[in-house]
């Protein structure tokens, strides 16, 4: 049981959880439905390259080996392997991706379940964000392990406000499940690990009451990293980057904005969220501190992640979510005006970041597949050829091969999907843009593919 002390104390105590009923359940209901609606759709479309490159790796490792490979690189994602072992890895992309859009799905009733507890206002406008928010609504729709690793996170941390506030043996099975399944989805999940653990040592618990929470979780995570040592795990393997941008990207499309330059608004926003972690209930700011503000710090420091990805963060930027929930629950109970302040930001937000899935929906992560039928077949030269290739070779096996000296073909892959060179120059040749594949959000690539200016006549 947990330290009955604890919850005598009224900085301690947690609201007594409701269910969902009239407006609200329909409520809930639709944003469920909403998110379904854009995961599916945002599922459409051509695989991109680091989904296709969880098949290459897992092509190399027959049958059972595959379970036991999973370890072996950071880009293979334990419960997606087996999802894919299961389904085959020549199953269409919509199959490779369903688990994704189905636990981005569920993320939603499991954040108005985890906020409901302190107000209507938090479970409704947690329901809505993560309905929206277009990295949740980018990482629920592809073929990795991010959404089913953030299912666990909610879960957790439910569970474990559950136990704290009642002691209850449920939540207290129920958030070792979810800390042991979590890291197997992705191994991000340690942070929001060692988050909950930090804030269950801070609410003093006792020596015995941790061990009950989390020697499951700790033997799992200990025969992990024996597997991965021992299978000699390759960690990374795109261009270096730095923390700052890969924050900036995602926090800022979280809240529904896209910026060329993100950094100072990023830093504006890191700011405004201390501030929402201030005004959180006194309860939860340890534990939102930790796994909104320490797990981002923790991520630029570790010597184990030296190329940084927007996805790395995709926890805390959920917890992030929950933070501005509870401050709209704060500011609706301030009155009409603090309502109608609260309803405004949200609003904003939930605008913002349909239009970012809009065009998630329209462009797609790049659009491989469209790029190699206008191709057809030849030699082809990239500025990634690593990546461009592989796509190419997943897309029309044997079709194409790498040439740099002689190509029919030259893909510049982009990041960005500004306008492209119209005449590049190669190897002393001048290539002529052919066609701009185009892509939105935080995966993928947009690719320009060139082929050779003909000679003049």
């Amino acid at each position: 049981m947990a330290d009955s002390s604890l919850t005598r104390r009224p900085v301690g105590v947690r609201p007594p959880a409701r269910r969902a009923a009239g407006p609200d359940l329909w409520l809930l209901l639709g944003l469920t439905m909403a998110a379904l609606v854009l995961r599916v759709l945002a599922a459409r479309g051509s695989l991109w390259f680091d989904e296709v490159w969880t098949l290459v790796l897992l092509e190399r490792l027959p049958g059972a080996s595959r379970l036991l490979g999973a370890v072996a690189h950071d880009n293979l994602h334990p419960v997606q392997v087996l999802w894919l072992s299961l389904v085959g890895l020549d199953a269409a992309a919509w199959v490779q991706r369903l688990p994704a859009v189905l636990c981005g799905t569920a993320a939603v009733p499991l954040a108005w379940r985890a906020l409901h507890p302190y107000g209507r206002v938090a479970g409704l406008v947690a329901a809505a964000l993560f309905a929206v928010s277009p990295p949740l609504v980018q990482y629920g729709s592809e073929a990795r392990g991010y959404a089913p690793m953030l299912v666990c996170a909610l879960i957790a941390f439910e569970r474990l406000d559950t136990w704290l506030a009642t002691g209850q043996p449920a939540a207290l099975r129920g958030f070792r499940v979810a800390t042991v399944l979590g890291p197997l989805c992705h191994l991000t999940f340690l942070l929001v690990l060692a988050g909950l653990g930090l804030w269950a040592l801070g609410r003093r618990v006792g020596l015995a009451a941790l061990l009950r929470l989390f020697v499951p979780a700790t033997i799992l995570v200990v025969g992990l990293g024996l597997l991965a040592a021992m299978a000699g795990m390759k960690v990374g393997g795109s261009e270096p980057g730095d923390w700052l941008t890969a924050l900036a990207a995602v926090l800022l499309q979280a809240v529904g904005i896209a910026a060329a330059a993100p950094r100072w608004p990023a830093l504006a926003l890191l700011a405004g969220l201390a501030v929402a972690v201030l005004l959180a209930p006194p309860r939860l700011r340890p534990v939102l501190a930790l796994l909104t503000l320490a797990l981002p710090a923790a991520v630029a420091l570790s010597p184990l992640i030296a190329y940084p990805q927007p996805r790395y963060y995709l926890a805390p930027i959920a917890f992030a979510l929950a933070a501005l929930a509870l401050v709209a629950e704060r500011l609706a109970r301030r009155g009409m005006l603090g309502l109608a302040c609260a309803l405004l930001v949200v609003l904003a937000i939930v605008g913002g970041s349909l239009r970012l899935d809009l065009a998630l929906i329209a462009l797609g992560r790049g659009d491989a597949t469209a790029a190699a039928a206008l191709m057809g077949a030849g030699r082809v030269a990239s500025d990634r050829p690593f990546r461009v290739m592989m796509q190419l070779e997943h897309e029309a096996p044997g079709r194409f091969t790498r040439d740099d000296a002689r190509p029919d073909w030259f893909v510049e892959e982009r990041a960005d999907n500004g306008p492209a060179e119209p005449r590049i120059l190669h190897d002393d040749r001048i290539f002529v843009l052919v066609r701009l594949f185009p892509h939105a959000g935080l995966s993928g690539f947009t690719w320009a593919v060139y082929r050779p200016e003909p000679p003049p006549s």
